[in-house]
């Protein structure tokens, strides 16, 4: 004859508890770090794109024989930038995430404030900083 014992197999409430309190223990360490590696690599695409379109501009400046206070645009750009030149956290195109003024002047970059009014900026700082108040805009 077999004996039944109720409740033999299978774990207990406590110890799916721990389990459970483990594994959350675990996601509340690992998600800001996962967070803050993102804003990091979104800012360095944003500051190695703002190097590209340096560089794109004394070559174009250097090619047509341009002087330092001639105006440049994305058109004038377009031929020399690799790839699509976007803002990594949610631009769409070149224009709603860099701005090109004069040769002698750097690019810069585009963040928005709390009132949705887009500004531009150059220090990499920044530009991280800027990234993190876009994402908490978004949450």
């Amino acid at each position: 004859m077999k004996d039944k014992r109720f409740g033999a197999e299978g774990f207990t409430l406590v110890e799916i508890m721990i389990v459970v309190s483990v594994i959350g223990l675990l996601a509340g360490i690992s998600i800001p770090s996962f967070l803050k590696a993102r804003t990091v690599a979104n800012a360095n695409t944003c500051i190695n794109q703002l190097r590209q379109i340096e560089a794109a501009t004394q070559e174009w400046a250097l090619e047509f024989k341009r002087g330092e206070q001639q105006e440049v645009g994305y058109t004038d750009l377009k031929p020399y930038l690799k790839g699509k030149i976007v803002c990594p956290s949610g631009g769409e195109s070149f224009l709603d995430s860099y701005s090109t003024t004069i040769v002698a002047e750097k690019p810069k970059a585009a963040a928005w404030d709390a009132a949705g009014r887009r500004w531009f900026m150059v220090n990499p700082r920044a530009i991280e900083a800027g990234f993190r108040a876009r994402q908490l805009l978004r949450a």
